[in-house]
């Protein structure tokens, strides 16, 4: 048998040149393949949790703005009635009012931002917009200021402030998952 594999000694190290060949091919092919493929999605998925990070920011300043400008609103309000009620000069109720005007705007704004960066589907988003939606409706319209909408209005606020934290914790863990 020695002999026979003797005989055949440059056809085994032919075969043998061959299969070392095609090794080297085929892992000089695939190695790089593979490495760019592990790379294109490490890039992938740090671009994605970048972008989740800054959303999640962008999202919680625009909950803040909204929830400090209702909390104004509901005080401005009270101190316009207030001003109303102990004969204030008109131009001091007059600026009153335009603050508030003012106010009404920037939360407004801020209802809007929030309402464009997240999706309606979901339901603690949609329970979060809802309570958005009722708390612009008692703020927006001096006609309901009211001491029961009123305190209707800073249970809307707790309420939105909770349902944003539960949001913004699961919007975290995706995030957290992505890596």
């Amino acid at each position: 048998m020695l002999k026979q594999l003797m005989e055949h000694k440059d056809l085994l190290l032919a075969f043998t040149g061959i299969v070392s060949a095609l090794t080297a091919l085929i892992s000089g092919i695939v190695g790089p393949f593979v490495a760019y493929r592990i790379a294109k999605n490490q890039i992938k998925s740090t671009l994605v949790s970048q972008n989740r990070v800054k959303w999640i920011e962008e999202l919680r300043k625009d909950i803040a703005t909204f929830s400090e400008t209702q909390y104004s609103l509901i005080h401005q309000r009270i101190e316009i009635a207030e001003a109303i009620k102990n004969d204030a000069k008109n131009e001091e109720i007059e600026e009153l009012k335009k603050i508030y005007k003012s106010d009404v705007g920037k939360a407004n704004l801020a209802a809007t931002l929030i309402r464009l960066k997240l999706n309606p589907k979901e339901k603690i988003v949609s329970e979060l917009l809802e309570k958005i939606d009722e708390m612009i409706k008692i703020t927006s319209n001096t006609n309901r200021y009211t001491k029961e909408n009123i305190d209707i209005a800073n249970t809307y606020r707790f309420d939105i402030e909770d349902l944003s934290l539960i949001l913004l914790k699961s919007e975290w863990e995706k995030t957290k998952r992505l890596h």
